[in-house]
C-alpha cells in the first residue's frame, strides 16, 4: 500500500508541476525464446537461475525485479527498458514501445492491474495495450 501512494504521489507531482501526459498504444515490444541461464547451486536451498542478455534479457544491469498478479516477471533495467518473462520468452518493451525511459527503477501493480514504472525521465502506466506516459515537458 506505502508503495502504491509512493507512485501515486509521483504521478500527480508530475502532473502538477509542468509534466505532459501522453498515452500510445504500446508497440509490440520485441519477444525471444529465453535461453537455458546458468544455474548455480544454492548450498542447502536449491538453484538459483541467472539470465542475461544472452538468454533475451533486455540488459545485464537490472535494477527491479517484480512479479505480476498473471505470474509475469518483470525486470526493470538500467539502459535496456523493462522486459517481462512467462516462463520461457523475454518480452522487451523500450521507449521504442512507449515507456517514458529505458532507464526503469521501480515497478508496482495497481488494484486495477495497471503496472506501473518508475523511470529516470518520468512514470509510465501500462495496461497490457497502452502505455500512458507522464515525462517532462
Amino acid at each position: 500500500m506505502r508503495m502504491m501512494y509512493l507512485v501515486l504521489m509521483a504521478v500527480l507531482a508530475l502532473v502538477g508541476t509542468g509534466h505532459a501526459a501522453t498515452s500510445v498504444k504500446a508497440g509490440p515490444g520485441r519477444s525471444v525464446k529465453a535461453g537455458p541461464g546458468k544455474t548455480t547451486i544454492a548450498q542447502g536451498i536449491g538453484q538459483w537461475r541467472r539470465y542475461t542478455t544472452e538468454d533475451g534479457l533486455a540488459h545485464d544491469l537490472v535494477y527491479k525485479t517484480f512479479q505480476d498478479r498473471q505470474g509475469y516477471v518483470w525486470f526493470g533495467t538500467i539502459g535496456g527498458g523493462v522486459s517481462r518473462y512467462d516462463g520461457q520468452t523475454f518480452t522487451t518493451f523500450s521507449t521504442e514501445d512507449g515507456l517514458a525511459s529505458n532507464i526503469v527503477t521501480r515497478i508496482y501493480q495497481d488494484s486495477k492491474g495497471i503496472i506501473w514504472f518508475g523511470t529516470y525521465e518520468g512514470a509510465s502506466s501500462y495496461d497490457g495495450s497502452r502505455f500512458k506516459g507522464f515525462k517532462k515537458e
